[in-house]
């Protein structure tokens, strides 16, 4: 319960500080709903991770299922980015993506995501792209006692 409140009291005030977040994207198959990074914090400080999670809706309908990848920009290594692959089902109407958890961020950066949609398995039939930049800007004594590293 403790991990619990200190990550929404956390959540609150991360939120409180950011400015100005990207706007969200529409593209031909999916607007963005919502895109943050999350932060997975210690209480007591030690092991504190961040972690991408955006929704979005899809905009055409689903009629036979999708293959998705998603590519998370690593704060670690711009060039070496994160990333998760998943089916979308007939009939679905929106989609979450979720990153792996990341131990060190950069502070006060916009970060970018990416997403690939497939009409085949083997994922060589691109339908289309999505791209989302997400904000990540908290106060640094906070990620502090959190235990989330700075980059």
């Amino acid at each position: 319960m403790r991990h619990l409140l200190s990550c929404a009291s956390f959540w609150l005030l991360a939120t409180a500080g950011v400015a100005h977040p990207p706007t969200p994207v529409e593209s031909e198959w999916l607007v963005t709903k919502f895109g943050s990074i999350l932060v997975n914090g210690d209480p007591k400080g030690r092991a504190g991770t961040t972690q991408y999670q955006l929704e979005f809706e899809l905009r055409k309908p689903v009629t036979e299922t999708l293959f998705v990848t998603v590519d998370f920009e690593s704060p670690a290594d711009k060039e070496s980015p994160l990333f998760a692959e998943f089916e979308v089902a007939p009939g679905a109407t929106q989609i979450e993506a979720k990153s792996e958890k990341m131990p060190a961020i950069r502070n006060r950066h916009k970060y970018k995501v990416k997403v690939w949609i497939y009409a085949d398995v083997k994922r060589k039939q691109l339908l289309g792209t999505h791209e989302q930049l997400v904000l990540f800007d908290a106060p640094a004594e906070l990620l502090e006692r959190f235990g989330v590293s700075l980059l």
